[in-house]
């Protein structure tokens, strides 16, 4: 991985250079079966005269004349679609579809997870006997998705980030989710390479001990500048950093967004991973 800089910006998702994947050439998974080709098509649907659609997943089947016959589609959350990867994520021998998207306002997005059958169906992870399993839906701000092989095994694991306190603030977060071939899902486990968040941890670290000098010296950060996001700074590892998300449009700091920090910093989150829809009727 390159470029921790926890303002947001494209992240650079690399194996380490001794990764055995780089010697390896594998021939791209497909499917074509007596059913017929089988082609996945991603866009967005508008029902009626709605002014917002949304995202759409479909596959289809190329007959042997050259036409098409839509088998299964899947609706995401919102018509603004990121990435979508079409492979065999989890080694089965089966094609996965890996969509991102996005609403366009705030820290809303996630990533819907699938699997593409030979004959062109669609099914989830999780347990599909279990209404309240979810495991093919992904918190992911802005719909944003990497591949990576981080413990360079030859299994991909789903790289999210969102951001810690508000999209604007600048302040994001990366999370790790790999897949639990027991339970059949791509899910967050605290086992799987701690030393991830090692580097994130530390910087979140230093700047909550910065923020509670704010909290005492704001005079310390402060800057004469027409810059907003100028006015408090401070300076961490070499980099200059904001501090505006911290305090009030007075110029006094704001406790909401610094307990949020403290938080984060010191324990008590809930894996943020996966995303349930307790209420939902579908993945």
């Amino acid at each position: 991985m390159a470029d921790l800089d926890p303002f947001f910006d494209e992240q650079l998702m690399l194996p380490p250079a001794d990764w055995g994947g780089y010697g390896i050439t594998r021939e791209q998974l497909g499917y074509n079966t007596a059913h017929g080709q089988v082609f996945i098509g991603v866009g967005i649907v508008y029902e009626g005269d709605n002014e917002w659609g949304l995202g759409l997943v479909s596959s289809y089947l190329k007959r042997a004349d050259g036409s098409f016959r839509e088998v299964s589609r899947h609706e995401l959350g919102h018509e603004y679609i990121g990435r979508v990867f079409v492979l065999d994520a989890n080694n089965d021998g089966l094609l996965d579809v890996i969509a991102s998207w996005m609403t366009g306002a705030g820290a809303g997005g996630g990533v819907d997870l699938l699997t593409v059958h030979p004959d062109g169906s669609f099914s989830y992870f999780g347990d599909p006997a279990d209404p309240a399993d979810y495991s093919s839906q992904l918190w992911s701000a802005h719909g944003m998705v990497e591949l990576t092989d981080y413990d360079n095994n030859g299994d991909w694991e789903l790289q999210l980030i969102f951001p810690l306190f508000f999209s604007a603030a600048g302040y994001y977060y990366r999370d790790i989710v790999s897949f639990d071939r027991k339970q059949n899902a791509w899910a967050w486990d605290p086992d799987f390479a701690p030393d991830y968040y090692t580097a994130q941890d530390h910087f979140y670290e230093q700047l909550y001990h910065v923020v509670q000098d704010l909290v005492t010296n704001p005079a310390k950060y402060h800057h004469d500048t027409d810059d907003y996001y100028q006015q408090f700074t401070c300076t961490i590892d070499g980099e200059s950093y904001s501090l505006v998300p911290f305090v009030d449009e007075d110029g006094s700091p704001n406790p909401d967004w610094i307990d949020e920090l403290q938080i984060f910093v010191e324990g008590g989150a809930e894996p943020v991973g996966l995303l349930p829809f307790h209420e939902s009727t579908e993945a």
